[in-house]
């Protein structure tokens, strides 16, 4: 139990501490998000990836399941928000913030970390199946979708707009997938995985969270928060209501509830009800749309943690 309020403790202190240090050191920490990334995705990361697949039991892990599953849920956020946008009759603006806001989920830093916690090593080895559809969704479907909102408002395009081409490319997402192959190669290998590769894992991946979670605060704005009720009373029943509920649907369909092995499904329900992504603020920074609104909507997220991450500890055993 204190290993983990501990554990949990990383998400505050990590956020606070990377905001905290780009009030100080202002233009000089530019560059701190890109290169914590970059350590804690690239140089650790891959390790205890490949070192957690390496021990998972693959018959009955769900793995084929578990990327539509992850699909599915990103898709019907995105469609429910978007939804409710037109609904509201908030126009290409503010629509596009609120379905981007519930189409994008914290997966790789906060989901991963409360997984960890949560359901153990063996909940932490299937997040990266989970997400791999996650950035073709992300540079693929809501990027452009933004942009073409973007369009509407008479905003330029940003320079720093990605295409499946340049993803294709990208070091993050080689680095991933390359260490869930090699998890995957040494796993069917009968290769005996050594005992201390579970002791690095529960020092690994609470690092490479924190040096994800201080990027995070790092590129915290400045700017106000502005989140109308009925905006925000939407956006937390599709986060908080619509999401875990389609979520354990697609995974009923994809046949995950009724294995013997209950780890991903329990891993379904809970990045269900993770936050949004900070990758959701993006977006609206590159093509002129609502930022504060965007702003606005990931601190409330964000803050949720405090109600769901104690609901989860006492719902997850029940599945």
């Amino acid at each position: 139990m204190v290993r983990a309020l501990v554990s949990l403790s990383l998400i505050p202190l990590g956020i606070f501490l990377g905001w905290l240090l780009e009030r100080l050191l202002r233009k000089k920490a530019a560059p701190l998000p890109s290169i914590l990334q970059r350590i804690a995705i690239i140089g650790i990361n891959p390790v205890a990836v490949a070192g957690s697949v390496w021990g998972l039991r693959l018959s009955n892990s769900g793995l084929a399941a578990l990327p539509f599953a992850g699909l599915a849920t990103l898709g019907l956020g995105f469609l429910a928000g978007h939804g409710a946008g037109r609904i509201l009759k908030l126009g290409n603006d503010r629509g596009t913030v609120l379905t981007l806001s519930t189409g994008m989920t914290n997966i790789g830093s906060i989901g991963a970390i409360v997984a960890f916690i949560l359901l153990g090593e063996g909940g932490f080895a299937l997040i990266p199946f989970y997400k791999v559809f996650e950035e073709f969704w992300y540079y693929g479907i809501c990027y452009p979708f933004a942009a073409q909102a973007g369009k509407s408002q008479g905003s330029p395009i940003g320079r720093q707009e990605r295409n499946l081409g340049s993803l294709l490319k990208d070091p993050f997402l080689f680095m991933s997938l390359g260490a869930m192959a090699l998890g995957l190669v040494l796993n069917v290998s009968g290769l005996r995985r050594p005992p201390f590769v579970k002791d690095l894992n529960g020092v690994l991946v609470p690092v490479a969270t924190f040096l994800l979670l201080v990027s995070v605060g790092l590129k915290i704005p400045r700017g106000r928060m502005k989140v109308p009720k009925p905006i925000l009373a939407t956006f937390l029943a599709i986060r908080l209501i619509v999401l875990p509920l389609v979520s354990y649907g697609a995974a009923f369909v994809l046949g995950l509830a009724g294995r013997a092995d209950p780890t991903a499904l329990r891993l379904v329900v809970l990045l269900s009800f993770m936050p949004t992504a900070f990758n959701s603020l993006i977006p609206p920074s590159l093509y002129g749309l609502d930022f504060g609104l965007s702003f606005g909507l990931w601190i409330v997220s964000s803050l949720t943690l405090l109600g769901t991450i104690p609901l989860l500890w006492a719902i997850l055993p029940l599945f």
